[in-house]
């Protein structure tokens, strides 16, 4: 099964989370390093990493669902290519394809951006566009 990227366009502020299909992605700020995109699913069971707690002292992020515990240095290692000029986001977000070259993904809808206290749905408002590739 081949692979195609969607490049997503956001500026951090207005957005820290991204659902693309099936893919999940999420800004990591924490004190002293480097903001990072994502992968917002958990490896172990699938549970939504964005939800989850970052443990200072421990540098890791615990899923929500069965408390797994991520490493600051595994999720670096996992990191979304993304770049960053100013508060300005591209992200590369990889989705599957069939050999007939159609979307692995059968719900590979719409972008959803999005903060986590509050839903906004992809748009020119949001600042967010999205192009497959």
């Amino acid at each position: 099964m081949s692979a195609r990227h969607c490049f997503v366009r956001f500026r951090s502020g207005t957005v820290d989370t991204i659902w693309l299909g099936d893919a999940r992605a999420f800004l990591l700020s924490v004190p002293g390093a480097p903001t990072l995109v994502v992968d917002g699913i958990c490896p172990h069971r699938g549970g939504p990493l964005a939800l989850g707690r970052y443990d200072a002292a421990t540098q890791s992020l615990r899923c929500p669902w069965h408390g797994q515990a991520r490493s600051r240095r595994q999720l670096c290692a996992a990191a979304l290519p993304s770049i960053r000029a100013g508060d300005a986001w591209t992200v590369a977000i990889r989705q599957p394809m069939r050999a007939d070259g159609a979307s692995a993904s059968p719900d590979a809808g719409p972008i959803l951006c999005f903060r986590r206290d509050h839903l906004e749905v992809g748009n020119s408002a949001a600042g967010v566009v999205g192009n497959p590739v």
